[in-house]
């Protein structure tokens, strides 16, 4: 049966019998719906076996889920009535609920004249109370709902906290409220109150002029207002209502919210749809400062909450000042917070995100969660470009965000984020609309600036995305505020007055006593001083001690910046000033924070400053430098190296640089330029901003006080040059640096000048320059005895030898390589060199050796994140596994490879791995699935200009897999003139046999002749055993054409190529071998 809001109930019984037919647990079900693409979360899940109500395509999708019939599900019509029933019981609605006021008479007294009473009429007006009834026993009021906003209930307690505060002395008699939800008719509410007369002495031996509330508006009024239970209750009657206690504790009670209902409709229509839909949305709360963003996103918490959300809340106010956090690490935090909250004992299976990780992906987990990186985290990060860093982190972001969701909606908050800096919104603007398909809410507060605007509003156009603009309060919406904190109706007037609208400046004025109505404040800074004022003087000193700290601090540093080591806050809570908040406490606000600052004597502020670095010394070299900022100490140009070195290990560019600018800015005292201007440029091109990067090397040259540090910015200048292709003037700053190193006798320098140098000329094909620069960089490395750039230049040398199709030469330089590396544990070196190892004994016919090596790269490269390597491993590790004929394990290798390449934006391996995969699907016998790939290959390889790096293998692939002669022949050719104009090494290796491999499948046998003789003339200064085996086995198949080959020489070629696991270039020999046998 479905109702007039689309939404069907189930039978509970039947749907947990389902689930329980197929041994899976709610979360499990869930997760295995998603992945099918139907649309049941674990909170819908959670709801229809509650027998609640859910959308009908809920319904529908559970249905096709199990596989039944949705009418076989649903729940009959007998059963839902009491459901509905059942359903209902102790809730109201409050915007539906006529909400009545008791007030009962401790003895009878004669009818009420109120129009006699001016102060009892006030308040019934500015409570908004309607008289229903009175008699001799009481009154009876109603809340008046020509205007409702949900505060009824509030209202009507605060209320009668005034009545009886003036009807005792009037009627000379003790008085009691009892606050009730009624839905019965009018004539009713008198029987009702008759009722509640009969435990009226109850409520008064209980203490005179007490207020109650009924149970039925316990849930909303006890979120504001203390209720206490009884501890013996009387009477049955009399148990079901407490009885409420105002200002219980030190902690100022939070105030109901005032008005916004416009606001809060909205949001309900946005988690609602969010829930039922999984379609993520982003809701902005803009307004000037003190409007009231904050109280109305707690509001929305609250809600959300209610609805079956995990919510999460965060501020941008940790980006600013002295606070470090990046926003993607506040936000993979949260994630880790829900995800561990929301986790389900009853499938332990599906548990914490962590054990869905891989090794990497933890790295960046951890990475994310401390300031401070081990070592391993630093060494993978090293091997990547910040780029990947970022897009990586990203990615995990994401995954995060899908598993959390995957359990339960979700809400998160960002709070004040006009704050954030550009590389936080650049985040947002990445991550949010890659979950655009997930039930998230993302709720954001801020001002009205141009620049946060702006970024929303770009946001907008790959996101759901809808913003408020919070008006200032009504006056209802003000007097409603000011009745909750005093009862002093001429000071509420004027303070509303004042306020204007402005919730915190109104709740600030209610809330301090001027005695002198004509001093009251105009702005939110003189009313913090006038605050200050009247604070105790070791409270006025805390207050300032903490707001030099900032808008959160610990109270320990308070106690130290005060030599006060028994302080409490207890009056600053008190006063309104800050609250209790995680690791300690903060402002209740940020202009309060910065008002209390500015009131500060200059003097003063720089002695709390220096002391808050002192607290810091030895705890956080970072947070010691930013208020060393903010006196302009002499010390911060003996500090800088120090923290910006840190930064730069923790890959915290953005703190780096921002330090970096602002001492050159304040042309601190005593400064290194030379090094401040080149540690600039070397983050600038850790970033990727190599333009940048060069123009700042030239500026630190200048500024260089020794040769060794202008070989040092001529190298940096390099570099940078050479990455935006201005090979020139790169190769022109080497030059200089080589000049300078010669003459002031520099092997360190000058092996790394060779080695970059060699590394220069390698993409250019100058191969023969290349082998030059880094045997002298390797015998620079030598004289100065630095082994790491030993192992290094040998890796260069190991490049320049294969690219050259040197494979024996590159064979002896990796083996030296890693020799060193491992002797010495250059982890990155041997990450970046293990797969060439395995590559180069391919060529050697060793290729148990190769797989071998392979797979430790791939465990090593995993373990220290080295993306690109790990990739080339696998591709590496999947030519082994198709020349042994194991191909799903190849496959394995290659879609693992392909999918990390996507991963990390490693686009140029893509096509090498297609061709890897090509071959795969041509011996597996899908020959329409081999050209498919290779189409697919080719263009890729001319849109990212690899055609020297692998077009001739790629073109003899597809030659190979070709359907006809014609096919073959045309990419043979088109491999012929690239490998005519100069390519990698391996190219002609791979082309030469893959084509030799064409023409026996097309019986082109004069090609074949062609073919060999290419191999041999390109091998003859250097040949291997993996060309020589394939000249062999050409030359055998050449002469079997004209003249009889013996069995023998046959089977000698076979167990040569089964040894060298060669097995995929067996199937020929085979053939020609049976054909003897035939004979």
């Amino acid at each position: 049966m479905i109702n007039s809001d689309g939404r069907v109930a189930l039978d509970r019984d039947k749907l947990k019998a389902h689930r329980r037919k197929l041994g899976l647990s709610q979360e499990q079900m869930a997760f295995l719906c998603a992945e099918q693409g139907l649309y049941v979360s674990i909170a819908s899940l959670k709801r229809a076996e509650a027998q609640k109500r859910v959308l009908y395509r809920t319904a529908r999708d559970i249905s096709e889920f199990f596989g039944v019939s949705l009418e076989s599900i649903l729940l009959q019509p007998e059963k839902l009535s009491s459901t509905s029933e059942r359903d209902n019981t102790g809730t109201i609605d409050v915007y539906r609920t006529v909400v009545l006021t008791n007030i009962l008479y401790e003895d009878g007294v004669s009818e009420l004249n109120i129009d006699a009473y001016s102060q009892v009429s006030t308040i019934l007006h500015e409570y908004r109370l309607d008289v229903v009834s009175n008699t001799k026993s009481g009154l009876i009021l109603s809340s008046k709902t020509s205007y409702s906003d949900g505060n009824e209930p509030l209202r009507a307690c605060y209320g009668a906290k005034q009545l009886l505060t003036v009807l005792p002395a009037l009627i000379g008699r003790r008085c009691a409220a009892v606050i009730t939800g009624q839905n019965t008719p009018f004539s009713e509410h008198e029987y009702a109150h008759s009722q509640l007369g009969v435990c009226a002495s109850t409520f008064f031996n209980n203490g005179g002029s007490a207020i109650y509330v009924g149970e039925e508006l316990k849930p909303i009024v006890a979120r504001y207002i203390h209720c206490q239970e009884w501890d013996n209750a009387p009477s049955e009657l009399s148990a079901c209502f407490s009885r409420l206690v105002f200002e219980c504790s030190s902690e100022v009670q939070q105030l109901a919210l005032a008005g916004r209902q416009l606001e809060l409709y909205q949001f309900r229509s946005i988690i609602d749809s969010t829930k039922n839909y999984r379609a993520a949305q982003v809701f902005c709360l803009n307004g000037v400062a003190g409007i009231g963003k904050t109280r109305l996103l707690k509001e929305c918490v609250h809600i959300a909450g209610g609805e079956g959300y995990v919510c999460a809340e965060l501020t941008a106010l940790d980006l600013r000042g002295i606070h470090n956090a990046k926003l993607i690490s506040q936000v993979v935090r949260k994630l880790l917070a829900l995800d561990s909250a929301t986790l389900n004992i009853d499938a332990p299976e599906m548990g914490s995100c962590r054990r869905l990780l891989t090794d990497h992906e933890n790295r960046l987990l951890r990475a994310l969660e401390k300031e401070d990186l081990d070592e391993e985290i630093q060494l993978s990060f090293g091997l990547m470009s910040h780029h990947e860093i970022v897009e990586q982190q990203i990615q995990l972001c994401v995954k995060l965000t899908r598993h959390v969701c995957q359990r339960s909606p979700v809400l998160l908050c960002f709070e004040d984020l006009h704050w954030a800096d550009q590389s936080a919104l650049d985040f947002l603007a990445q991550w949010i609309p890659l979950i655009k398909d997930q039930a998230i809410v993302i709720l954001c507060t801020h001002r009205p600036e141009e620049h946060i605007i702006d970024a929303m509003n770009h946001l907008a156009l790959s996101a759901p995305l809808s913003t408020v603009n919070l008006a200032p309060l009504s006056l209802q919406d003000a007097q409603f505020i000011a009745q909750q904190i005093t009862n002093k109706y001429d000071y509420q007037h004027l303070c509303i007055s004042k306020a204007q609208g402005n919730p915190l400046f109104l709740e600030q004025l209610l809330r301090t006593e001027f005695t002198d109505k004509q001093q009251l404040p105009y702005t939110i800074q003189t009313l913090i001083t006038a605050k200050l004022d009247q604070l105790k003087a070791v409270d006025r000193l805390a207050v300032l001690a903490a707001s030099a700290v900032g808008q959160k601090f610990p109270l320990d540093i308070i106690r130290f910046l005060t030599g006060n080591d028994q302080y409490q806050p207890t009056e600053l809570i008190k006063s309104f000033l800050i609250s209790s908040a995680t690791g300690g406490y903060s402002f209740n606000h940020a202009l309060i924070c910065d008002g209390i600052y500015q009131s500060i004597q200059d003097e003063a502020k720089h002695d709390l400053n220096l002391r808050c670095a002192q607290w810091y010394a030895d705890k956080d070299t970072t947070l010691e430098l930013r208020y060393l900022f903010r006196i302009k100490s002499t010390s911060i140009a003996s500090k800088l190296p120090t923290a910006v070195d840190k930064l730069i290990k923790n890959f915290r560019f953005d703190l780096a640089l921002e330090f970096i600018n602002s001492a050159l800015e304040d042309g601190v005292e005593g400064l290194d330029k030379f090094q401040t201007l080149y540690t600039k440029a070397d983050i600038h091109n850790k970033l990727g901003q190599f333009k940048l990067a060069a123009e700042l090397a030239e500026k630190a040259l200048a500024h260089a006080a020794s040769p060794a540090d202008k070989v040092e910015a001529l190298l940096l200048n390099a570099n940078a040059l050479n990455t935006l292709d201005c090979f020139d003037s790169a190769l022109a700053s080497l030059v200089r640096a080589e000049e300078i190193a010669n003459q002031y006798s520099m092997p360190s320098k000058l092996a790394r000048i060779y080695y970059l140098k060699g590394n220069f000329f390698f993409p250019k094909g100058d191969i023969d320059v290349c082998l030059h620069n880094h045997k002298q960089a390797l015998e620079y490395a030598k004289q100065a005895r630095d082994l790491e750039m030993q192992a290094r230049a040998l890796g260069g040398l190991c490049d320049a030898a294969y690219a050259g199709g040197k494979m024996y030469s590159a064979y002896g330089y990796v083996r030296e390589c890693l020799e060193i590396s491992e002797n010495h544990d250059f982890k990155t070196v041997i990450a970046s060199n293990l797969f060439m190892l395995g590559t180069v004994r391919i060529y050697q016919n060793q290729s148990k050796q190769a797989l071998r090596d392979t797979l430790n790269g791939i465990e090593l490269t995993r373990l220290v994140g080295h993306s690109r390597a790990e990739i080339v491993s696998r591709l590496t590790a999947a030519w082994v596994y198709l020349d042994m004929l194991e191909l799903s394990e190849a496959k394995y290798q290659i879609d693992a490879a392909i999918s990390l390449a996507k991963n990390v934006g490693a686009k140029r391996f893509i096509p090498f791995l297609q061709e890897s995969l090509a071959r795969a699907e041509y011996l597996d016998g899908n020959y329409d699935a081999a050209a498919a790939v290779i189409e697919e290959a080719i263009p890729q390889v001319e849109i990212l200009s690899a055609q020297q790096f692998i077009g001739p293998w790629v073109y003899a692939t597809a030659a190979l897999v070709g359907d006809n002669t014609e096919v073959t022949k045309s990419y043979l050719a088109k491999g012929d003139e690239l490998l005519a104009g100069g390519c990698i090494g391996h190219n002609y290796f791979r082309f030469y046999v893959l084509a030799m491999e064409s023409c026996i499948r097309w019986q082109m046998w004069a090609e074949l002749d062609y073919y060999k003789q290419q191999l041999i003339d390109y091998t003859r200064e250097e040949p291997t055993p993996w060309s020589q085996y394939y000249i062999q086995r050409a030359t055998l198949i050449l002469k079997s054409q004209t003249e009889d080959v013996s069995q023998g020489d046959v089977r000698s070629l076979i167990l040569q190529a089964q040894e060298a696991g060669l097995l995929s270039s067996v199937n020929a020999l085979s053939a020609l071998l049976e054909s003897k046998l035939g004979q």
